[in-house]
């Protein structure tokens, strides 16, 4: 908590303007292909870290998500871009994600690359995550739950917790439209 902003009296989320949080990002996206830090830029993206595996966390934060972008109108929608980035690359391919992500929401993407690409991409964002065995030689993902927010021009503007309201976050959005 300490690395970012608290909330202004302008926003609900917290204000990360000045991070630069995912400059030279490089990842493959769920089709595939090549995605680089640019390919942000031309909507107001939500840039979420999860895993398909995740029991709780991840399909309630993707949930949100889909609600939220379902409250916007169609003109604003258009105007939005959600992205999931794994943890879990091992697992997580691009058709993994492409599947994933459609019970969500069918125009989410997902970024994924080698342990190398995620870790640095982790890193861009100030993310935590760890691989944790569990029973049997199978192991979970802890990771840090933030949603970034990243204007049209890719710059880094807000940061939503874990937990926080979709009418909070719809506020926050709609500022960004304008």
């Amino acid at each position: 908590r300490n690395l970012f902003n608290l909330t202004t009296a302008d926003f609900y989320g917290s204000d990360i303007r000045g991070t630069a949080f995912g400059r030279g990002l490089e990842a493959i996206d769920e089709k595939g292909e090549d995605f680089v830090f640019e390919d942000f830029k031309g909507k107001v993206s939500l840039v979420f870290f999860g895993f398909t595996l995740c029991p709780d966390i991840c399909p309630t934060t993707l949930l949100q998500l889909s609600q939220l972008k379902a409250a916007l109108v169609a003109e604003e929608a258009e105007q939005l871009q959600v992205y999931l980035i794994t943890v879990d690359p091992e697992r997580d391919t691009p058709e993994r994600l492409r599947e994933y992500l459609s019970y969500f929401d069918a125009d989410f993407k997902a970024l994924t690359g080698t342990q190398e690409q995620v870790a640095t991409m982790a890193k861009s964002f100030n993310v935590f995550y760890n691989k944790v065995p569990t029973a049997a030689g199978q192991y979970t993902m802890e990771h840090s739950a933030y949603v970034f927010v990243l204007d049209k021009e890719a710059e880094s503007v807000l940061l939503f917790r874990e937990g926080m309201a979709i009418e909070e976050m719809l506020s926050d959005i709609k500022k960004h439209f304008r």
